[in-house]
């Protein structure tokens, strides 16, 4: 009897020692591979900064988040400043660069590029086509705002 209590006491003590660790609580989406996918660190809400050769300077927020099917893509909502739900423009992640491929939002054209400068910095460029003749060339500064 005395040789379990002892052995109940060491267990005890000892498991009194063992550390719990918090999960980590970034919601990053594993790629098919299993590891940590590269557009992630786009996905979040944006403040836009942008510069239009047609329409004045503006600045209007963003909300970007990851393609529900394609694994290396995201969509850009309020894109270009159109309202929240009627342009979402998709965009192709490689990296720390991004293609805007051709694409018809909300009765405008675009198709550009641009780059995740730091985790917290997107600049974009790219042309808008309304079709009125005009093409308008634009540059978008994101910040991160969460």
């Amino acid at each position: 009897m005395q040789i379990q209590k002892k052995i109940f006491l060491i267990f005890l003590i000892t498991s009194t020692f063992v550390a719990c660790t918090k999960d980590d609580d970034n919601d990053v989406t594993p790629s098919p591979t299993g590891s940590v996918n590269p557009r992630n660190k786009f996905i979040g809400n944006w403040m836009c900064s942008e510069e239009s050769e047609i329409f004045p300077p503006t600045t209007f927020p963003v909300d970007i988040y990851a393609h529900t099917t394609i694994s290396n893509r995201i969509v850009v909502s309020n894109f270009y400043g159109l309202g929240p739900t009627q342009s979402n423009c998709q965009m192709e992640i490689i990296g720390d660069s991004i293609t805007i491929f051709q694409q018809n939002v909300s009765g405008h054209e675009f198709i550009g590029s641009g780059k995740l400068l730091t985790n917290s910095t997107i600049r974009l460029t790219y042309t808008a086509d309304d079709g009125s003749g005009t093409i308008d060339h634009v540059v978008d500064n994101l910040t991160k705002t969460n």
